[in-house]
């Protein structure tokens, strides 16, 4: 019994990926749009995303999409920097890919978030699939994609 449970929690160990990608999509200024006790967390992200705007004009050019790299590499990779791609296509532009990087010198746990928001989102529209990468140099270290990415 006991060995059964530490083989599950080390093939859980082992299956963590070095790259999570964490989402919020706020598409309406309304905060009073989501009223369930359950979803006490969605309000308190749209407040934090909406705060010190306090114009109609300045909320809108907050409303899209936020999407959050976090990263945990084991080894250190050749080079001093690493550069993290996000790619993505918006439902009024088709199969055209839109691509945002940011490149910072190499850390092996990080943070950092990419936006598509304002006129972006607006003349654009949402995002439909998108694809997150860590590259050091030319190289791919590792990779996240939505469902719909081909």
């Amino acid at each position: 019994m006991i060995l059964a449970i530490l083989i599950g929690l080390v093939s859980c160990a082992s299956n963590s990926h070095p790259l999570k990608v964490s989402y919020e999509y706020i598409k309406d200024t309304q905060l009073g749009s989501i009223r369930s006790q359950d979803q006490a967390l969605l309000r308190s992200e749209k407040q934090k995303r909406l705060y010190g705007a306090l114009t109609s004009r300045e909320r809108q050019a907050r409303l899209g999409h936020y999407y959050t790299f976090h990263w945990n590499l084991k080894d250190k990779a050749l080079g001093d920097q690493l550069t993290l791609r996000f790619e993505y296509r918006q439902a009024a532009t088709g199969e055209l890919v839109y691509q945002k990087e940011k490149t910072i010198p190499w850390d092996q746990k990080g943070r950092l978030e990419f936006q598509v928001i304002g006129d972006e989102y607006q003349n654009r529209g949402r995002v439909l699939a998108w694809r997150a990468q860590i590259l050091v140099g030319e190289q791919v270290v590792t990779s996240r994609n939505s469902y719909l990415w081909e």
